[in-house]
């Protein structure tokens, strides 16, 4: 603020007194947004011809919306376009001027508009345009089509079919999922719209399957697909990690085998004690075979008779007591000392009245593992019920 000014100011307060300012600006002000047009502006500025020295449009753009709006955007009766100010009827020929080439349109837009409002249903569907599929060659109304980015239009039960098919045969690279019509690929919106969600969860998983993984680019990550059950996630680790844990579904394993995790041991250790238990598992079962030790019909533990009769009762952690069957031939029974046709025997075996409860099956100690894990052998003794 100059310095007169700011002296004038501060002697009005001391006095009290107010100063109403009057701003003449030189531009002008546009009749139907309101905006103000500079001096410089006014030479963009449409006047109109009611006034042409007072009354502006700032932009083409402000005239048609005033012409839209006075004719409810049909455009059919210019006569009810009206200057904002004085109430004028505005000239046709500014706002044919300002439309150009779409004002025809507009207007014919307005016409259908007017004569399917004045139509029954089974009318407007005959004036409603159609197309012709190009893969069945069947004419369907136009809001039926699918139109892909290279503009041809199908069917949507064609294109769901076609979708399908390629996705189902895994044919899901960038050859095979194009326009049945041309050569341009699908976009990823237009398969997704196609295929469902479903559908289009499978796409991913072949997509991803098809990737070429080339661990030359980073030589100090590994980078591999997540070895879990049905899992296609990719994981990125350092090359100086023992253990990695997958996102998505949470598997644990080692980086540079994809195997199950084994920090602390190398891969080449891990393997030989891997492959000493399946040695293992193996002399196991053959011990079963030559002990004759039977296994529990539900839950497949070890047992072994020391004496009784041939009813037994598996109470290993998993069948808690709950689970009868017969020694002799393995048969499940439905409850203790239940009437059965021994296989193995040859005959009919029944309760035995009076029989005295077996007693609780004894753990032996854990001889061979399995997998890690070391197997019980269960000891079952029973004692024959007094007749």
């Amino acid at each position: 603020m100059p310095l007169f000014l700011q002296k004038y100011y501060e002697l009005l307060q001391i006095k009290g007194m107010q100063v109403k300012v009057a701003l003449r600006p030189k531009g002008k002000k546009c009749l139907h947004c309101g905006r103000y047009i500079t001096e410089k502006g006014l030479m963009n500025a449409i006047p109109l011809w009611c006034n042409p020295t007072e009354h502006f449009m700032c932009s083409a753009e402000c005239l048609q919306r005033q012409a839209l709006v006075c004719t409810n955007y049909s455009l059919m009766d210019l006569n009810y376009v009206t200057c904002p100010m004085c109430r004028t009827t505005i000239h046709p020929e500014q706002i044919k001027e300002s439309f150009g080439n779409r004002f025809e349109m507009i207007q014919q837009d307005a016409c259908d508009r007017a004569l399917k409002n004045l139509l029954d249903e089974d009318s407007k569907k005959q004036l409603e345009p159609k197309f012709t599929c190009q893969i069945c060659i069947v004419d369907y109304a136009m809001s039926l089509a699918i139109t892909l980015e290279c503009d041809h239009r199908f069917c949507g039960a064609c294109m769901k079919m076609y979708i399908t098919g390629l996705i189902e045969s895994a044919q899901v690279s960038e050859q095979n999922m194009k326009c049945p019509s041309c050569i341009q690929a699908m976009t990823l919106a237009e398969i997704e719209d196609l295929a469902g969600p479903e559908l289009y969860e499978k796409y991913q998983k072949f997509l991803l399957r098809g990737i070429k993984i080339n661990e030359e680019d980073d030589p100090n990550m590994y980078i591999f697909n997540c070895p879990g059950v049905d899992c296609e996630f990719f994981c990125f680790a350092d090359k100086d990690l023992e253990e990695i844990e997958c996102p998505k579904c949470y598997w644990q394993c080692c980086p540079k085998c994809y195997d199950k995790s084994h920090k602390g041991q190398t891969c080449e250790a891990y393997a030989e004690y891997m492959k000493s238990i399946g040695k293992g598992d193996e002399n196991f079962e053959k011990l079963i075979m030559m002990e004759g030790i039977v296994k529990c019909p539900s839950c497949g533990a070890a047992v072994e008779r020391i004496s009784g009769c041939e009813f037994m009762v598996c109470t290993s952690s998993k069948c808690q007591g709950r689970t009868y069957f017969c020694y002799e031939c393995g048969i499940k029974l439905p409850e203790d000392h239940a009437p059965h046709n021994c296989v193995k025997k040859n005959l009919r075996i029944g309760p035995i009245p009076n029989r005295n409860r077996m007693r609780p099956m004894r753990r032996a100690p854990a001889k061979i593992g399995n997998r890690g894990q070391a197997r019980n052998v269960i000891r079952v003794i029973a004692k024959r019920g007094k007749k």
